[in-house]
Parts: structure tokens; sequence; C-alpha cells
């Protein structure tokens, strides 16, 4: 005895259209997800070329009150964006903000990471590069009396 139940040829149909809309819905995802990530990848490539090319040619690194201009620029490209203040652009250009922070963070990561090898330091902090410019407070503290404070916590 078969508990298959048979179905008309619209209810097939119906079925095999419901599997192509999935099957569509998936695809769609996917291509966003494509598109999301090459806009990021674009953008923080982009941006560290400019930014190479402008310190190259001006021998300066450009800040606006002391913050790289590529962490301002994508800041505010994502405010712009969680704001919903363009429309069907919003997606985009969080992709890209997001992206040109990403350089301009990453820049900063590397500079900190450089001040502390070479001064031997932990963490860098102490003549650690402000935004790649200046220096900050100095620490008197040396590296194995940070990390003893550092166990202790």
């Amino acid at each position: 005895m078969s508990t298959h139940l048979a179905l008309s040829p619209k209810a097939k149909k119906y079925i095999e259209g419901l599997k192509r809309w999935k099957e569509n819905r998936k695809i769609e995802e996917k291509t966003g997800e494509v598109k999301a990530t090459l806009e990021f990848q674009a953008a923080v490539l982009g941006t560290a070329y400019m930014m190479g090319r402008i310190e190259t040619k001006t021998g300066k690194h450009l800040e606006l009150f002391g913050v790289p201009i590529e962490i301002m620029l994508g800041g505010a490209l994502v405010v712009t964006a969680m704001a919903d203040l363009a429309g069907k652009y919003d997606e985009d250009l969080l992709n890209l903000g997001n992206g040109m922070a990403a350089a301009g963070l990453a820049r900063l990561g590397y500079s900190y990471g450089a001040s502390a090898a070479k001064e031997g330091r932990f963490l860098g902090v102490a003549g650690s590069p402000r935004f790649g410019y200046g220096t900050m407070p100095r620490s008197n503290m040396a590296d194995s009396a940070l990390a003893d404070a550092l166990r202790s916590v």
C-alpha cells in the first residue's frame, strides 16, 4: 500500500516554481555577498593606493584634527549609510566607508607595531606615533613591569 500522494500537474508545476524561486534567492544572496566583499576590498586597496601616492608626493600623511583623513572619510560614509541618506546606495556606501576606515586603521596599527618593535616596548605606547605623526605621552613603565601589572589583574 502506497502512502505517496499523487499531485496534479498544476501542483507539480507550482512546486517546481517554488524550487526555482528558492534557488534564485540563494544565487541573489551569494551575488550580494560577493559584491559587498569586492566593494570593501576595492575600497581598502584604492584608499591605500591613494594615500601612498599622496604621502610620496607631499611627504605628509593627510590628517584632519589629528585623525587620518581616510578614517574620517570612511567614518563619514558609514554614518551616511547608517542614517539611510543614500537610499538604494546605503549598503554600497557602508562597504566603501568600512573599507576606507579599515585602510586607515591598518596603517595606524602598523605604525604602532613598528614603533613598539623599535623601542622594545610591549604595546608600543611610549613614543608611538599618534596617527602616524607626533608622539603620545611617554610611559616610564618597562615591558617587564607592564607584563607583571597585566598578569596581576
